[in-house]
């Protein structure tokens, strides 16, 4: 698997998640994230192409807006 079709896998995983706090729905997030963390233990020390940039950065987007849901609902 190439870093590129790695980092798109972990986008889309971060997307659902993303859609899952939206939804409050934090059994599947949890779920979520463990199949997004197992892809990004491979990922570590893999060699990265510039194009992989805009998935990163994509990726650390949807993170923060997830931290941003996950934060305002636990205030509460």
């Amino acid at each position: 698997m190439t870093s590129a079709s790695r980092y798109q896998s972990i986008l889309a995983i971060s997307k659902q998640m993303l859609a899952a706090g939206m939804n409050q729905d934090w059994d599947l997030l949890v779920d979520l994230e463990k199949q997004r963390q197992q892809l990004l233990s491979k990922t570590v020390g893999m060699l990265t192409t510039p194009s992989d940039a805009s998935l990163i950065v994509e990726i650390q987007q949807c993170d923060s807006q997830l931290r941003e849901k996950v934060e305002a609902w636990m205030s509460h």
